[in-house]
């Protein structure tokens, strides 16, 4: 075997036992949802779960079908330690929608840790930004919701709370919109409804097809 490949070969093996042994550990796990929205929020999950939770199938969000997310959101959030945090369309407008994104990074955790006993958990954030000023342990792993699986727990918490609140809320708030159907993301029939009825008080007013 030519040495480049033996070498990327054990690194591999490396890379699948650190997270293999982070799996087996108390750890927080970070991810959100609605960055790329047109409208509503950006919503954070920050999840912890026992080791030996016996959750099955826990993935990344975007690989469930709607009814098995929400059957895995009610089993982590009875079984792990959880909490949410939310950036407005006017943060989002306000700070543009990165930083309003770490921002509801920050708030999932310290309502996470608030849930939390007494100690320190490394957290692992999904993508290339770690949380500002948090001065503990911190990671942030590019595609971590693929990886580490208390991060997959957490987009899963993230995606089925905010598509609650979209359906639930602000589609019967604003029911020519149909919230219900896509969201609030920039779906054909999306940005006919705007261009038809103006942006409503949801809308992320600096965003490229509501402005």
């Amino acid at each position: 075997m030519p040495y480049q490949i033996y070498a990327l070969c054990a690194r591999l093996k490396t890379v699948r036992k650190e997270i293999d042994g982070m799996n087996k550990l108390l750890y927080i796990g970070i991810d959100s949802v609605g960055a790329g929205a047109l409208a509503g929020c950006v919503l954070a999950a920050a999840v912890m779960l026992p080791p030996d939770h016996g959750i099955e199938g826990i993935k990344d969000s975007k690989k469930l079908s709607t009814r098995r997310r929400a059957a895995l959101y009610e089993e982590i959030t009875e079984k792990g330690i959880w909490g949410i945090g939310i950036a407005s369309p006017d943060q989002i407008d306000r700070m543009n929608v990165q930083q309003a994104d770490l921002a509801a990074f920050g708030v999932a955790l310290g309502n996470c840790l608030r849930n939390a006993p007494a100690g320190k958990f490394p957290v692992i954030v999904d993508g290339n930004k770690m949380i500002p000023y948090y001065l503990g342990e911190q990671y942030a792993v590019v595609d971590a919701d693929n990886i580490y699986e208390n991060v997959s727990a957490a987009s899963i918490v993230a995606k089925h709370t905010r598509d609650e609140m979209m359906v639930k809320e602000y589609a019967v708030r604003y029911p020519i919109y149909r919230f219900e159907v896509h969201k609030g993301y920039g779906t054909k029939m999306h940005l006919a409804l705007l261009k038809e009825f103006g942006p409503c008080d949801i809308h992320r007013k600096t965003f490229s097809g509501v402005k």
